[in-house]
């Protein structure tokens, strides 16, 4: 079937022959762009083509009929109203944004599907949920890229692949689950997800493509790192960067071992801890606390350097990390004041580093008093330092 002529094409019914004839396919680009609502395949049609329905926004409702094998690439492509489609169970093949920018919350894609193009039901802004089989044994490129309100991803056993920018801009998505068995990560794939702050790493990836956890804040790794694991999560410093995240720093641990790193280093830099980690146990090489602390020499600003401070002494109270939290202390607290980040000042003044001096200096800046937890942490400690029996409650 080609097309339509007349009027009345706000519902459709595609019967499977015409006179003589059977009718088998829905012809490329037949229905595009036309105020079609309602479009009902009868039993026989296997065949929708490239383009089919793309455009058709007022488009609600498909019904598909078990014969359906094949939709070819954007088919369905930016039909905003549609919001739900059963897709039949003898359907072989998927082609490339064939559900792009659809109004889908969810979808089952059956068993019988040995073939899923790339970006699927990407830009699909109310998709939040997507049941993959297990056939299937990679998430095509820019799969969900897009897809703002998908939250949460669990992954099949039987994956083995997550290609370039499949989660792309997923910026709710909050907790992915990766299965042992994974082997590989493609190029951004969940590049520029806010939400995605911590993620761990089955010990069977052998290798993470560039960018792919820019946003990751704690990753957790098992054993030995993949290949190029640096570069997928640590961002060179001579490259177009993202203002919010400049200052962020990276935390990696086995669940024994951590090392804090910048967002932001050299290429050189990056080279280089990919060298190191090569082949060798991340516990052989981060058990050792000066290795740790090298780590500052690395940050090229100095909030980063500070934060990055902040948290090696948390984890090892490094004597040398607290002289350099010391002589930087009036540095560090007049910058949290002006930016107003008091929970931040807090956490740095529990760690009791500055001197007594530096917490008076401190407390007589009329800054100090918009920030009640902040002062009154101060008032404590420096009651308790001064042999005061005065306290002061937070």
């Amino acid at each position: 079937m080609t097309g339509f002529r007349g009027d009345k094409n706000k519902t459709i019914i595609f019967q499977n022959r015409s006179g003589n004839t059977p009718v088998v396919e829905i012809a490329d680009d037949s229905f595009g762009n036309s105020p079609t609502e309602e479009a009902i395949l009868t039993e026989g049609i296997a065949y929708i083509g490239r383009n089919a329905f793309s455009g058709c926004n007022k488009l609600h409702q498909v019904v598909l009929p078990i014969s359906i094998e094949e939709i070819e690439d954007s088919a369905f492509e930016n039909c905003s109203s549609l919001k739900s489609i059963s897709l039949p169970m003898a359907l072989k093949t998927i082609g490339d944004g064939a559900l792009k920018g659809t109004g889908l919350r969810t979808i089952e894609i059956p068993k019988s599907v040995f073939w899923l193009g790339d970006g699927l039901v990407a830009d699909c802004q109310s998709m939040e949920h997507v049941t993959i089989p297990e056939n299937i044994g990679r998430i095509p490129d820019h799969m969900f890229e897009g897809c703002i309100n998908l939250k949460k991803v669990e992954l099949h056993e039987k994956l083995e692949a997550i290609g370039e920018r499949a989660f792309f801009g997923c910026n709710n998505l909050s907790s992915v689950t990766l299965n042992e068995g994974l082997l590989f990560i493609g190029e951004s794939a969940f590049s520029n997800n806010k939400a995605l702050t911590e993620i761990n790493i089955p010990a069977t990836v052998q290798k993470l493509a560039d960018k792919c956890l820019d946003r990751v804040k704690r990753i957790h790794v098992n054993g030995y790192l993949p290949k190029d694991f640096f570069k997928s999560c640590i961002l060179n410093s001579e490259d177009n960067y993202s203002a919010d995240n400049i200052y962020d720093i990276v935390e990696i641990t086995d669940g024994t071992y951590k090392l804090f790193i910048p967002r932001y280093i050299a290429a050189r830099d990056i080279a280089k801890m990919n060298d190191t980690f090569y082949m060798r146990k991340f516990s052989d090489i981060t058990s050792d606390n000066k290795f740790v602390e090298s780590m500052l020499d690395m940050a090229e600003y100095t909030e980063t350097k500070q934060n990055l401070a902040i948290a090696i002494y948390k984890y090892n109270n490094s004597s040398s990390i607290k002289t350099y939290l010391r002589r930087t202390a009036v540095n560090l607290t007049n910058r949290l004041l002006d930016s107003k980040k008091e929970n931040e000042l807090v956490d740095f003044l529990k760690l009791n580093i500055m001197s007594l001096p530096s917490m008076k200096k401190l407390l007589a800046d009329d800054r100090i008093h918009q920030f009640t937890s902040a002062e009154a942490y101060l008032l404590n400690a420096i009651s308790q330092s001064d042999g005061s029996s005065k306290t002061f409650k937070l």
